[in-house]
């Protein structure tokens, strides 16, 4: 079937509706959630809600998790942003203005009737639109942090060449070796992943390193001077470490312990 085709049949079996102010998911579909969720970047999430005095479990669709947080997210982020400028068009049609189709949807008084409305117009004027396969989750390494951020995308990537046999210190390196802003470095390790033909479904979850990374970035982040013109990137951070002392041949545990020295002296450098 068709995309728009695809949302159509979805709305009829799921029911659009948006959602209120005081109201964070819902099992029926919003305009976001339902187009993410045909193209896998959606999820469904059990609830606990009262009705009539009593609590009972709901299934609700939601769909927060930033796009880097997905294998081939810049295929996903350009598919996506094609899909919003068609819808954008074909509701400022309707509307008679520029509009946003999101927005558009938020509206309290939307009816299912006027989305589907605008899928249909949608598929009339864009038939034969391709999306991209079903978008893959990155796995996510121990009691990771900062979930949806880029940051987060960078650790469990490198939990993932970790666990097919790559050392972190000579990761963590490498990183440092490069002059990369933070989704640059992403794509960057995406680059090892796929050179190294590793399997993307198995990650590390046994060593904190990946964690304690994006513990200290923040930290460094937060701790650099107020003087500094651009927040310092992970490959500066990074870089930052390694200049003290080579990264690549550590274990694990010394890593550890000077991703966690730098907090401390971070901290006692910028202590008034």
């Amino acid at each position: 079937m068709d995309f728009f085709g695809a949302l159509i049949e979805k709305v009829h079996r799921i029911g659009f509706a948006p959602l209120s102010p005081s109201e964070k998911s819902k099992p029926t579909y919003t305009l976001h959630n339902l187009i993410r969720d045909q193209i896998g970047m959606a999820e469904r999430k059990d609830v606990q809600i009262k009705s009539n005095g009593m609590k009972k479990s709901e299934e609700h669709i939601t769909s927060d998790t930033a796009d880097v947080a997905f294998w081939e997210y810049k295929t996903l982020r350009k598919f996506l942003s094609s899909v919003h400028d068609i819808l954008n068009d074909e509701a400022s049609k309707i509307v008679g203005k520029p509009t946003n189709a999101i927005a558009w949807s938020h509206d309290s008084s939307r009816t299912q009737t006027e989305v589907i409305q605008l899928l249909e117009m949608s598929r009339m004027s864009y038939p034969d639109i391709d999306a991209p396969k079903p978008a893959s989750k990155r796995a996510l390494a121990n009691s990771m942090i900062q979930k949806r951020r880029v940051e987060a995308a960078i650790a469990n990537t490198i939990a993932v060449l970790a666990a097919n046999g790559a050392a972190y210190g000579d990761i963590l390196e490498s990183c440092a070796d490069q002059n990369l802003d933070n989704e640059g470095l992403l794509d960057f390790l995406d680059k090892q992943v796929i050179a190294s033909n590793s399997d993307t479904k198995k990650v590390d979850n046994d060593s904190l390193v990946p964690r304690q990374l994006v513990i200290s970035y923040f930290n460094h982040k937060e701790n650099s001077s107020s003087a500094d013109l651009k927040t310092p990137t992970m490959c500066q951070y990074l870089r930052s470490i390694k200049n003290s002392n080579n990264l690549a041949g550590n274990s694990e545990s010394t890593l550890l312990a000077r991703l966690a020295a730098n907090i401390k002296i971070s901290e006692f450098l910028n202590d008034d």
